[in-house]
């Protein structure tokens, strides 16, 4: 795949042209992974390509920690069209990359729809954890647009397995569950005492 300009831009506005329609909350994830001692590899990777034909995907990092090595588009985008801006390019800060693709048929079912490579920064140690988010905008395909959730995965350094991101948010999700419940529950018995004291006055 090549990385076009005009062509890509004006394709994107023909296939934008059409309704709201799927939903796919995990329609992309985040993966990671280290690669040696000093590079780590993010994979923005898809199950639902047989759903998307185009779309934007924009990845913030933590550029006091990472320094962009590299940005390329995945195996899912075979025999479409992708632009990416990034910090090497000069066309983004450092910290962001934004990815534009679009494909006249569906992508491939399962597979990266971007692949990108980071160095550490001086002084990031083992076990130090790296913020990496991922914002799908824009995505859709012959049945309407998809509205898929922002992601976000909290890079463990040195570990040796892949790490991936809805896993760090379901158990993000699950602590705040149980911050809120035990919230509801110190208000309830709050209630309930302030309730008893008044019952006890003449």
């Amino acid at each position: 795949m090549k990385k076009w300009g005009l062509g890509l831009m004006a394709l994107l506005m023909m296939l934008q042209a059409v309704p709201a329609a799927a939903s796919g909350k995990d329609a992309v994830i985040l993966k990671g992974k280290q690669a040696g001692e000093e590079k780590i590899q993010v994979q923005c990777y898809t199950e639902m390509g047989k759903e998307i034909t185009n779309g934007k995907l924009r990845l913030l990092y933590d550029e006091k920690k990472v320094k962009l090595v590299s940005s390329t588009e995945g195996d899912a985008l075979e025999g479409g069209m992708c632009e990416i801006n990034d910090c090497l390019t000069g066309n983004k800060k450092e910290g962001e990359l934004v990815a534009a693709f679009a494909s006249s048929e569906n992508l491939k079912e399962k597979g990266n729809l971007l692949c990108v490579e980071f160095e550490l920064q001086e002084g990031v140690e083992k076990n130090e954890e790296i913020a990496f988010q991922l914002k799908p905008e824009k995505l859709s395909g012959n049945n309407g647009e998809i509205q898929a959730d922002n992601v976000k995965l909290d890079f463990i350094v040195g570990k040796t397995e892949e790490q991936i991101s809805n896993k760090a948010e379901e158990e993000k999700k699950e602590e705040e569950k149980k911050e809120d419940d035990k919230k509801n529950n110190t208000s309830d018995k709050d209630k309930s005492s302030s309730g008893s004291k008044k019952s006890g006055k003449v």
